[in-house]
């Protein structure tokens, strides 16, 4: 079973609609004044969009953040300074590459559009981690050394002494055990 539902020809939706029949006719003074309106309204929206929404750097004193990253942290400040920009010092990290002083990372990142005078916050390195010496006294010689190459270190130098402990035993270590020393430097051995 079908339903159709019955829609009246085009032509007679008026006698239906009675309202929709005739509008008031508008005057040219109406139209003038709704016209200027939404003009003034599409300039505003335009305006709140560019300037608010999405602002762009149609001022002077819009510029982009330079890059610093890398820089020793005195040049950092001089080029952020020439730029008319401010600095903050967020302290220091540990990095295995890059070389303490130099700034490995920037807020607000470099190719921002920036306002003058806003504070760029850095933080330099202090260098990469550093590797505590393990404590390898009374093993063996062959296993301190596997022990201190498994931290990042290497066994530098091995000294032999005459002492009572069994031959090829580790004495002590230079430096001392749990001194921070950074990765790859060398540790002395002193064996028996």
């Amino acid at each position: 079973m079908k339903l159709r539902r019955h829609m009246p020809p085009l032509k007679d939706w008026h006698l239906h609609f009675p309202r929709l029949r005739r509008l008031p006719p508008i005057t040219r003074d109406q139209a003038l004044r709704w016209a200027f309106w939404l003009g003034v309204a599409a300039v505003a929206g335009y305006m709140i969009a560019a300037l608010l929404v999405f602002p762009a750097p149609i001022f002077p004193h819009h510029q982009q953040v330079p890059r610093v990253l890398g820089l020793p942290r005195d040049e950092a400040q001089r080029v952020l300074t020439a730029s008319r920009l401010g600095t903050i010092d967020n302290g220091s990290a540990t990095h295995p590459s890059a070389a303490a002083g130099t700034v490995i990372w920037q807020d607000p990142p470099p190719g921002v559009e920036a306002p003058a005078n806003l504070k760029v916050a850095l933080v330099t390195s202090a260098g990469p981690p550093r590797v505590p010496v393990p404590d390898v006294i009374g093993l063996n010689t062959a296993l301190a050394t596997r022990l201190i190459s498994a931290a990042g270190l290497t066994v530098s130098r091995v000294e032999s002494v005459q002492a009572a402990a069994p031959t090829g035993q580790t004495m002590l270590t230079r430096p001392a055990a749990a001194t921070a020393l950074v990765p790859g430097s060398g540790v002395g051995l002193v064996v028996s």
